[in-house]
């Protein structure tokens, strides 16, 4: 009879224990599901992408903030179509187009958002715009920071699949030390000012926001500047109270309508808030004040 040797043994019970573990590994796999995280580490400008598996969200988030890094978005990882002979996500669609997902934190709106398909070699212009509170904190594309100018940024020649994360960050606490939170505002319109000027003739547009107004809703209205450094003067030390005297212009003329006083909130922010860039043509878009409908 033949005798079956210690060493063939052996080698028999390792081919069992690696065919357990790789069924086991493929069962605990397909249990759980993949996300892409985009994080970076607080303090520094270190932007990653990480590719996790968990069984949800929750646990995904949990495994990543233990390790350190601050999440900054979150979703699902869905892979692209392969092509043969290629490498996955350098070659575009058979439209030859590349897929791009953005996505944001904080309050703020963007344009385009969600996945959208980019022609190769082709660019993607992206407007950021921070709700009333916020700013632009960054700007991620496929893990690295870049520097917009403004509240859009164009990015040129995309040659992969790719991700871009806008964060919104809260600027100051001015909003919140006032009981101001952007989530509860509306805007409804803006009234726009002169260089160093709080008073004005109202255009058609502008008497239209005050005519829509109604008394029965709360409002707050929020006064800015541009950077440009104020004039000596007898009216106002400051950007700051600058601000603050065109909120209560636009408070004036709401007042003048019909609507209580006591229904407004004004408030004055000078030139932390910009709307454009303080250049030339941007500077007249920050001279304003903007009315909001507070939703609750």
């Amino acid at each position: 009879m033949k005798t079956t040797t210690v060493p063939s043994l052996l080698r028999l019970l390792s081919a069992l224990i690696i065919f357990a573990a790789l069924s086991g590994g493929a069962s605990y796999a397909a249990e759980r599901q993949k996300y892409k995280i985009i994080v970076t580490r607080p303090d520094t400008d270190v932007t990653t992408q990480l590719r996790v598996y968990a069984e949800n969200e929750e646990e995904a988030r949990e495994n990543v903030a233990l390790n350190g890094w601050q999440i900054l978005s979150i979703e699902l990882y869905q892979p692209p179509t392969a092509v043969s002979g290629e490498m996955r996500g350098l070659t575009p669609t058979s439209d030859g187009e590349y897929s791009i997902t953005i996505t944001k934190v904080g309050e703020g709106s963007v344009k385009p958002y969600g996945t959208t398909n980019v022609p190769a070699n082709g660019s993607l212009m992206i407007e950021m715009t921070p709700d009333p509170c916020e700013k632009l904190g960054s700007l991620i594309y496929n893990g690295q920071k870049l520097t917009p100018e403004g509240n859009s940024h164009t990015i040129e020649n995309i040659e992969k699949e790719g991700s871009v994360v806008v964060v919104f960050e809260a600027n100051g606490t001015e909003c919140a030390d006032n009981g101001i939170l952007s989530a509860n505002l509306n805007e409804q319109g803006a009234i726009y000012f002169a260089l160093g000027e709080f008073r004005k003739e109202l255009t058609d547009k502008e008497i239209n926001i005050i005519s829509n107004a109604n008394n029965a809703k709360k409002y707050v209205i929020i006064g800015h500047t541009d950077d440009v450094r104020v004039v000596p003067n007898t009216e106002y030390a400051d950007n700051f109270e600058l601000s603050a005297k065109r909120a209560a212009f636009f408070l004036n003329k709401l007042t003048e309508a019909g609507i209580p006083a006591e229904n407004v909130q004004t408030l004055g922010l000078g030139p932390a808030f910009p709307a454009a860039p303080n250049k030339k043509n941007g500077q007249p878009l920050n001279r304003r004040a903007i009315l909001y409908e507070r939703i609750r």
